[in-house]
């Protein structure tokens, strides 16, 4: 097994897409970031790392660290035991790499125990997520409104419900300064939508992580005043429906695990579930 250090998405897609393509919705993270880096939209503050271990067949381990987020892994997990001396080394010299890792649950059970005792590294479970992928929008009942793209004069109000968003799903605040700039970003890229009846703004809901096939449905937020009314429903399945409608074949979604409520909803719009993804931390 050989490991290879990626100087950019461009080197990394080109040798490792069709790996990853192989199952393209479950790797929706990994390559819709990729895809992302090809083209920036914003400045990149920490260069990202990308990394492949392989065989003489190809591929059996990939992963992406892409700036403060958790690093993401796909591979196999039969060639766990031959992959993991290697990235071993790699993790030797650079630790933080593995500080937080996130991917398939069937592949990271046994990633984060073997690596715990490969590198004296304690490690505890994170967040855990369901992967949903739609192919055909069912049409959810009940609710009024319409959805809308954002613009310009959305700006403050949404840029409250991005630090809310981030509060709500995982217990911290983001400062008001980045919620601003991904405000502006994700309404220059026309990428952020809303829900509107005849009185106000009630949901807001995003695209993005586009890849070959399919693009991902994020950032679905109501506020509390607004919610249990239908509105998120219905915005998902409007925006769905609009990815669909540009000629991609699915989109895909993360979910809280035990969220009940939510997992219901996507469920009924037409999502399936594809996967459980977690997020492991070594101390």
């Amino acid at each position: 097994m050989e490991l290879t250090v990626y100087a950019n998405a461009f080197d990394f897609l080109h040798e490792n897409r069709s790996f990853l393509e192989h199952e393209e919705a479950l790797n929706n993270l990994i390559l819709g970031q990729s895809e992302a880096l090809l083209r920036p939209s914003v400045p990149i503050s920490k260069p990202p790392v990308f990394i492949a271990i392989k065989n003489r067949r190809g591929p059996s381990l990939v992963a992406l660290q892409n700036g403060d987020n958790p690093t993401v892994f796909y591979g196999l997990t039969k060639l766990l035991p031959e992959s993991l001396p290697v990235l071993k080394e790699f993790a030797a010299e650079y630790p933080s790499f593995l500080d937080r890792i996130i991917g398939p649950q069937k592949l990271l059970n046994p990633l984060a125990n073997q690596l715990e005792r490969m590198l004296d590294r304690k490690h505890r479970m994170g967040i855990c997520h369901i992967l949903y992928q739609l192919k055909e929008t069912l049409k959810p009942s009940g609710g009024t409104g319409t959805m809308r793209e954002a613009n310009t004069g959305d700006q403050d109000l949404v840029t409250h419900w991005f630090q809310t968003f981030y509060q709500d799903a995982f217990g911290n605040q983001m400062d008001e300064s980045q919620c601003k700039q991904k405000a502006i970003d994700r309404i220059d890229r026309r990428q952020l939508f809303l829900w509107e009846t005849e009185l106000e703004v009630v949901a807001m809901g995003a695209i993005g992580r586009q890849t070959r096939k399919g693009m991902a449905i994020n950032y679905v937020f109501t506020p509390r005043a607004a919610r249990k009314k239908g509105y998120a429903s219905q915005l998902v399945a409007a925006l769905s429906q609009h990815v669909l409608d540009q000629g991609f074949e699915f989109c895909t979604l993360f979910t809280d695990k035990n969220n009940a409520t939510t997992n219901k909803i996507y469920r009924l719009i037409g999502y399936e579930p594809v996967a459980n993804f977690v997020q492991v931390l070594f101390d």
